[in-house]
């Protein structure tokens, strides 16, 4: 097994009494490199020492499992037992910081993630890198994409994140999508009146004291928007606040993203609400169950 890994950054109100783990959910597939150097890229920004957890289906799994970490040199825990409650006894416990798991994805299927990937994103009340098939993750984090609309619930859900990103120095982008139909009247004055704009809407929504970054405008549907902001911007992490709800109509965003995105992202969720599916409310078991249904 190989010697634990722990990268000690900047710890922003971190109990050293309690230190916090990231979780690398690995199954041994392509992606588990990217998902461990993910959680290393990952490990200064949080503070925190990284475990890599692998819940064995077959043999040949938890060799290539076994393979990553020790490549990694992560400290890699192998665990029996149905897979989804194994994984979320793991990463709902107390010292968990940070989920990084990785998600295949297609045109051709309706969701992007399979069932595993998509229960831990709902279920697990934790803030969840996902990390696409093809992503480039680079050694550490440089630059990262926050999109902003005018609600209280993104704010809140982007805050620690948005400490934790200054804490180490890391570049931050806003972004606000313009529906159409709302686009704020900028004809009279746009170099005064876009820039004023741009002040008050950081003052009221951006999760954080000032200095405020750059706001960036784009007017269209958000989902799209936001997925060619990432591509232009070249930024490391999207990180999108959202309600762990995927009901029918609902995280179009966020379905989008993890359909499209070639740049890991990662989920905040609104830690007011409990995670639902479908409109029902996700306890215990329930949540498996619910998650799974939906996939």
């Amino acid at each position: 097994m190989a010697a634990k890994h722990s990268i000690q950054g900047r710890r922003l109100k971190t109990d050293v009494t309690h230190p916090k783990v990231i979780v690398a959910a690995i199954d041994g597939g392509d992606l588990s490199s990217r998902v461990l150097a993910t959680a290393v890229a990952m490990a200064p920004v949080f503070g925190a020492s990284i475990e890599a957890v692998h819940v064995v289906e077959t043999d040949r799994g938890a060799a290539r499992a076994r393979q990553s970490a020790a490549e990694a040199g992560i400290a890699l825990r192998v665990v029996t037992g149905p897979v989804l409650e194994t994984l979320l006894a793991r990463v709902t416990l107390p010292d968990v910081a940070l989920i990084v798991a990785g998600a295949s994805t297609g045109s051709a299927t309706d969701r992007a993630l399979g069932q595993h990937a998509l229960a831990l994103i709902v279920a697990a009340r934790r803030p969840m890198i996902v990390v696409p098939e093809g992503a480039e993750v680079h050694s550490a984090l440089h630059r990262m994409l926050i999109p902003l609309d005018a609600s209280s619930m993104t704010a809140a859900a982007l805050h620690e994140a948005v400490e934790l990103a200054r804490a180490a120095d890391i570049d931050l982008i806003a972004l606000h999508v313009h529906a159409y139909h709302a686009l704020p009247m900028f004809n009279d004055q746009p170099q005064h009146e876009v820039p004023a704009w741009s002040a008050e809407f950081l003052r009221r929504y951006w999760p954080g004291p000032a200095p405020f970054p750059t706001l960036q405008h784009r007017v269209g549907v958000p989902a799209s928007e936001i997925m060619r902001a990432v591509e232009e911007t070249a930024a490391d992490l999207l990180v999108l606040a959202w309600s762990q709800n995927l009901s029918p109509g609902r995280a179009r965003v966020v379905e989008r993203a993890l359909r499209e995105s070639r740049t890991p992202v990662l989920l905040l969720p609104d830690r007011r609400r409990l995670p639902t599916v479908g409109d029902v409310e996700l306890r215990g078991r329930a949540r498996l169950e619910a998650a799974t249904a939906t996939v």
